[in-house]
């Protein structure tokens, strides 16, 4: 996680509590290093979450378009 607490934008990590393939334990250290990082998790889904069953893709959709919504609204003039 070199140089992690230097990021410099917003960061979402949405975590698949049944992934197989990246090592979550990793993900909290490195949300926990990033200035603004906020992690989101999804318990029944696995690596690809947005191949999830119809409940937890449609959370995932609604996190990822209400995150990026907020964020760029502080950018807007």
């Amino acid at each position: 996680f070199m140089d992690a607490e230097k990021a410099c934008v917003p960061i979402l990590i949405c975590q698949a509590l049944k992934d197989d393939t990246v090592d979550n334990m990793a993900m909290h250290g490195f949300c926990g290093m990033v200035p603004d990082g906020m992690m989101v998790q999804f318990p029944e889904s696995g690596h690809e979450i947005y191949a999830a069953n119809y409940e937890e893709r449609s959370l995932y959709f609604d996190w990822l378009l209400s995150y990026y919504e907020y964020n760029l609204s502080k950018f807007k003039r």
